[in-house]
């Protein structure tokens, strides 16, 4: 069972098996999907030896375009020669200035053209932290919605490795640095600061023009994600929560849709600092 804390306004959730997958430049952390891109590629001069093999088919096809009578004065080894002394350095000192100019701009990039295209729907392994009631739940008003993992509707792998799974993600004290050519889909989607761990996040990520529906939001456009009734295992209503919203969701819960779903009540503990979780009767 994995879960997600939810508003005690997004009973919609329930109503209409929607939630939304959010662009990452949307989260609440401000180095999400941010690894620190150091170069474009870890061996700049294997690199470089690659463009250098390019320059003969680019000369000899500028050659071939010259007047037959130029080439009768000027053989091709000689042109070619007399070119590649002349431009040659000049060449080679362009393309390392052209690295040192397109990191930064890649670095500004990556992460604006992610959340254009990917959308992340953020789940957790415990239903009972008080920080994520708090932060995630509208200071206990809100409920949890718990999800079977093991649902095929969080198992649609396709041939992009990054999408369409969930995976857990890795808390680390350093943020991932390195090159393009190096980086890994973990480095790029799944790693956070150690001070977020209290979460226990699991994601999965899909493209964003999967959408069931979209609603026109600002700064970011909200993308909502059709899932299974099936694949809800329980929910659980905050100490908080406003009688009306607890009746609401009672309500959307009677339905045979969700006859399925066992449904508790959380309590703060009468001794300890936690929550007690207590079946509630249909």
């Amino acid at each position: 069972m994995l879960y997600k804390y939810l508003a005690p306004d997004r009973v919609d959730v329930l109503r209409n098996c929607m939630v939304r997958y959010t662009q990452p430049e949307a989260f609440n952390d401000p180095f999400e999907v941010k690894p620190y891109i150091a170069k474009i590629t870890e061996n700049e001069h294997a690199t470089f030896r690659k463009f250098e093999e390019l320059i003969p088919k680019v000369l000899r096809e500028y050659y071939d375009l010259q007047p037959r009578q130029l080439q009768d004065q000027i053989p091709f080894d000689v042109f070619y020669e007399k070119v590649r002394e002349e431009l040659g350095v000049a060449f080679k000192k362009a393309f390392y200035q052209m690295e040192e100019w397109v990191t930064p701009m890649v670095r500004r990039m990556c992460p604006d053209k992610f959340s254009d295209m990917l959308g992340i729907f953020s789940l957790t392994e415990t239903p009972d932290n008080l920080l994520m009631w708090a932060h995630y739940a509208a200071s206990h008003e809100g409920f949890v919605v718990g999800f079977d993992s093991t649902h095929p509707h969080f198992d649609k792998k396709g041939t992009e490795d990054e999408l369409g799974y969930l995976r857990k993600v890795e808390y680390r004290e350093n943020r991932p640095a390195s090159t393009v050519t190096a980086l890994t889909g973990t480095d790029v989607f799944l790693v956070k600061s150690t001070q977020w761990s209290y979460e226990q996040e699991w994601r999965i990520i899909r493209p964003l023009q999967d959408n069931s529906k979209m609603v026109q939001n600002q700064p970011y456009p909200i993308y909502l994600f059709q899932f299974p009734a099936a694949a809800i295992k329980e929910v659980i209503i905050g100490c908080k929560m406003p009688q009306n919203k607890r009746q609401e969701i009672l309500a959307v819960l009677t339905s045979d849709s969700f006859r399925h779903v066992q449904i508790r009540q959380a309590e703060p503990d009468e001794t300890e600092f936690k929550l007690k979780l207590v079946s509630v009767a249909r």
